[in-house]
Order: C-alpha cells, then structure tokens, then sequence
C-alpha cells in the first residue's frame, strides 16, 4: 500500500507539473470536482463515478452530505484520510489553479504539518 507521502505526491504533483489539467471553471474560477472537457480537481480525481461528481459545495460539506466509503474509490478510502485532510489536498489545487503562489506554498507546509512528512516537492519556486 501507498504512504501518505506518496498518495498525496500522486494527487497533487501533476497539478505542479501542468497546471491547466486543474479542474477549474474558466468563466466563474471555480473549483469542481468534474469539468465538462473531464478534469477532475484533487479530491474529483479519487471519486467513484456517480452524481457526486457535479456536486458544487467544498470538500468538507461533501463528505458530510456522502460517507467517505460512497463516492472515493477504494484506494483513497484506504488511505483513512480526515475530513480536515482532504479539505487542505483540495485547498492546494484550488490556490495553484488561481496562481496564488504564497497561498499554495502556504497549504504544502500545512499539509506537512498535518500528515506529518516532508513534500517539499509542492513547493512553488518564487
């Protein structure tokens, strides 16, 4: 099985990498799960197919509204992530798709301290 370190890495160094495969509306700059042209945000990517996707509320509010075991697929269940986790994977794509380079460098230290490993490969060179 994956480590955090690796699972959260796999999520979110692609974003890094090519930040137009971020999952956001160009008109309004919000965040979805699912776009129509098929990117998938940091926690869209890890869901099961199903009518969640086209949800438009954050993260937490969607785990609240759907178990956890509902709508991600098995592998991100398995990693037993926290509503708190997902919330701060999920805020670094959103603040790397609107080019906030402090906010996103902000949310790896975040994500360090929570899951307590290093991802210092999330850094944004300023």
């Amino acid at each position: 099985m994956k480590t955090i370190r690796q699972f959260i890495l796999d999520t979110l160094l692609p974003y890094k990498e090519d930040r137009s495969t971020c999952a956001i509306d160009k008109e309004t700059k919000f965040c979805m799960y699912l776009t129509d042209d098929g990117r998938k945000c940091a926690v869209g990517k890890h869901m099961k197919e199903g009518s969640w996707q086209q949800y438009t509320g954050d993260a937490i509010t969607l785990l609240n509204k759907f178990t956890a075991c509902e709508i991600l697929k098995e592998e991100a269940f398995n990693m037993d992530i926290s509503d708190e986790g997902w919330k701060l994977i999920q805020l670094y794509h959103d603040n790397l798709s609107l080019n906030r380079v402090a906010q996103t460098n902000k949310y790896v230290r975040a994500l360090e301290g929570y899951f307590e490993t290093d991802l210092e490969e999330l850094i944004i060179e300023l």
